[in-house]
């Protein structure tokens, strides 16, 4: 797994997003440094396990901040940004369900060997339209 690195990140028209996406990366970078050392013992599989669900609690707050903002200006792709976002969190979820239930790191590791990328693609798409589309709206307004 390779997190992002923050100098990859995008950055978009707005500093909420910005600050938002830099604290999952870092997040993620705390979950990842934990699982590369095959975290076996009690202590660090409850570390993995508070930072799964900091994971999970901050990208849904991330994610209705973002969807407020889409409504709020009218955005046109709200339902297929909204839809997105729904997708990742029924998968988050259930990965946060899956390490509960087994604690299998190497499923975790699976799983979160994709969010990356996914991070990457998604600032750089929808949140970077999303941004600038709500930037531009505030500036009009």
């Amino acid at each position: 797994m390779s997190v992002v690195e923050g100098s990859r990140l995008p950055q978009v028209a707005l500093a909420f997003m910005n600050e938002d996406h830099a604290r999952a990366e870092s997040l993620l970078q705390r979950l990842e440094a934990m699982i590369a050392n095959a975290a076996t013992d009690r202590e660090s599989r409850e570390e993995i396990g508070r930072l799964l669900a900091a994971l999970y609690e901050h990208c849904q707050q991330h994610f209705t901040h973002e969807e407020r903002e889409m409504e709020r200006v009218n955005f046109p792709a709200l339902a297929c940004h909204q839809g997105e976002h729904a997708r990742v969190i029924a998968q988050m979820d259930q990965a946060c369900r899956q390490w509960r239930a087994a604690g299998d790191v190497g499923h975790l590791y699976e799983y979160l060997s994709i969010l990356p990328d996914w991070l990457r693609n998604h600032v750089a798409t929808m949140d970077h339209v999303t941004a600038e589309f709500v930037s531009r709206h505030d500036e009009v307004s």
